[in-house]
């Protein structure tokens, strides 16, 4: 059954330290009301040349609202706090060296990686996500995987228009290929009210557009809608 998305405003107390200051700080991330999945939040940091994705609504307002190096940009996709049917973990790691997370669902490679390449270092279980071999009642969308050999970090994006432009377009990043499978997004709303720069996903913008019908999303009509969140 679908449920009801809604925009809830967190409210985040934030102490200065050595000033003794504390004032309220108002975070407008999204959070999705479902017992089901949550909101991956997808960050980008020009000074690290990467991205950063958490499921974890407090981190994620923590480092929107007192980390100047990450720019918070949309929500990446949905994942399982916890453990469903048909899921498995997928594993975060952290690099000093490289000053950014690697993520992978992929048990051997997480032991390889945890047990024999010091450069990493394993944090925790990120979220709970589904296998490529997938194929139960839960409709699904893939999340593909880039390297970059320049900036020495890993992308993740289940934007299937994104993937191709930098697949196709971005020599900065290699092509590693289909990552795992996340739950597809649910929306409700049945008219075109919402404005591109209110979209949270990239899923959000297409639902507009090509379930809902609205055209006006999709201003030079290529096919991809709000382009200032998709591709």
């Amino acid at each position: 059954m679908k449920k009801l998305k809604t925009i809830l405003f967190a409210l985040l107390l934030v102490s200065l330290v050595g000033g003794g200051i504390t004032y309220a700080v108002t975070s407008n991330l999204p959070q999705e009301e479902t017992t089901e999945a949550d909101y991956v939040y997808r960050y980008w940091s020009d000074v690290f040349h990467g991205h950063f994705f958490t499921i974890d609504f407090d981190e994620a307002t923590k480092v929107k609202n007192t980390d100047s190096n990450w720019t918070y940009e949309k929500v990446a996709f949905s994942a399982y706090k916890t453990q469903v049917e048909g899921t498995e973990p997928l594993y975060r790691f952290w690099s000093d060296v490289f000053h950014g997370h690697f993520y992978t669902s992929d048990y051997n490679e997480y032991v390889k990686v945890k047990d024999t390449d010091s450069n990493w270092k394993y944090e925790w279980i990120a979220y709970y996500v589904y296998p490529l071999s997938y194929s139960g009642p839960v409709e699904t969308e893939t999340v593909y995987r880039f390297w970059s050999p320049v900036f020495l970090h890993h992308f993740y994006t289940a934007d299937e228009n994104e993937m191709n432009k930098v697949k196709n377009t971005d020599s900065n990043w290699t092509y590693e290929g289909p990552a795992f499978k996340v739950p597809k997004q649910e929306f409700t709303s049945m008219t075109c009210d919402k404005r591109c720069d209110e979209m949270i996903s990239c899923q959000e913008a297409y639902w507009y557009l090509n379930d809902v019908g609205c055209g006006d999303k999709d201003q030079d009509n290529d096919g991809v809608p709000c382009e200032n969140i998709c591709g």
